[in-house]
């Protein structure tokens, strides 16, 4: 179980790296110090340390409220996996194509969150996913507010309206990701 969450942990902090591109590349963020392709050395270890927070927290929560992850296997699984997959690197992407209309773009993250909650539909579910974004916009904005990077639209705590929207997405995944591969015994 260790190695599997290590390989999450670092599968989830690249891919989250990865996609932060597209914020640097569209404008839509700059880091204060970048080295690396335009982000600062410390973006994936803090990529890798939210993941790592997010992969402990979820299954506790889920259990807390009784609805345990149930785990999946087979070519359904994968299929879900992949979907979950495309349709997080989806909204990351749009994040960066489309934040010259963040309210545009937070009532379609909206719209859509709640079309794929529909089918979620768990307590435990909603509960992660509201923490998740809670979480990330608070880290996002007291990051932000030391000056280590910067959001080029930012809104009221200096990350721009849509951000929630982008974690309550991740959600998806990442309930996908803890079902095609339990970290917990």
């Amino acid at each position: 179980m260790i190695l599997r969450r290590l390989l999450l942990v670092v599968f989830g902090g690249t891919l989250c790296t990865l996609l932060d591109q597209v914020h640097v590349h569209t404008g839509t963020l700059s880091y204060a110090r970048p080295v690396i392709f335009g982000q600062a050395v410390w973006v994936l270890p803090m990529f890798m340390t939210a993941v790592a927070a997010m992969l402990a927290g979820w299954p506790a929560i889920a259990r807390a409220l009784g609805e345990p992850l149930t785990p999946r296997e087979g070519p359904e699984a994968t299929r879900d996996l992949l979907f979950g997959l495309l349709w997080f690197v989806a909204v990351y992407a749009s994040s960066g194509v489309f934040n010259a209309w963040p309210w545009v773009l937070t009532a379609i993250y909206g719209l859509t969150f709640l079309v794929r909650l529909k089918a979620q539909g768990t307590r435990a579910f909603l509960v992660n996913a509201f923490l998740l974004a809670a979480g990330g916009v608070l880290a996002e904005a007291s990051l932000s507010s030391t000056g280590a990077f910067r959001y080029d639209c930012p809104g009221t705590w200096l990350v721009p309206v849509w951000l929630p929207g982008l974690y309550l997405h991740g959600a998806f995944l990442l309930q996908r990701l803890l079902r095609s591969f339990p970290v917990t015994s």
